[in-house]
């Protein structure tokens, strides 16, 4: 049996036609969708690339920083190196100190402790005495030799023993003090 179709020729075309716009409109959106994804896998890889200089840039820089400390440490260590240098360059001369103290000390005096401040050129003498005319004998000693620039006692005790205790300050001369000093002197 033929077929019968009784539908017009004018609506099949009609249906044809709505088919060809779903048709474009589809591909249109397939094509927009496909377009858009595009793009953002473009931004995305001008991102990664921007992050991935900014990391790089931070690197650079934490480079340059750990390259700061390590100067300023060997700067550190190179001044301690000066400082240990001078130390053992002008060291005290101990043994100056000695045979001054021991050729300006009167025979009835006797040191117990002694301390020194280097910077300032100071010694300070702990003392026993036999008598207060004996300490004051000692600071006029002291007080009028050439390598003392100031001499004074403090401190004066006097024990269950009659023995008197005093403290002397000494500033002296940095040529007493000091080895380099002293040579220096020498050579002039």
């Amino acid at each position: 049996m033929p077929e019968i179709n009784l539908a017009s020729v004018s609506s099949v075309a009609e249906d044809n036609k709505k088919y060809i716009i779903y048709f474009v409109i589809s591909a249109i959106i397939i094509l927009a969708t496909i377009a858009t994804f595009v793009f953002f896998q473009i931004q995305k890889s001008d991102i990664q690339k921007e992050r991935q200089k900014i990391i790089d840039e931070v690197n650079d820089l934490q480079e340059n920083v750990g390259m700061a400390e390590d100067i300023d440490m060997i700067l550190s260590i190179q001044e301690q190196v000066e400082e240990i240098e001078s130390t053992l360059n002008n060291h005290v001369y101990w043994s100056e100190i000695m045979k001054f103290l021991e050729k300006q000390t009167i025979s009835t005096v006797w040191y117990t402790h002694m301390t020194s401040s280097l910077k300032d050129g100071v010694v300070v003498l702990s003392a026993n005495a036999g008598s207060l005319m004996d300490i004051a004998k000692q600071l006029v000693n002291f007080n009028q030799n050439k390598d003392v620039l100031s001499a004074s006692i403090d401190g004066i005790n006097r024990g269950t023993d009659g023995k008197i205790s005093f403290n002397i300050t000494l500033k002296l001369e940095d040529y007493i003090l000091m080895k380099n000093k002293k040579i220096q002197e020498d050579e002039e």
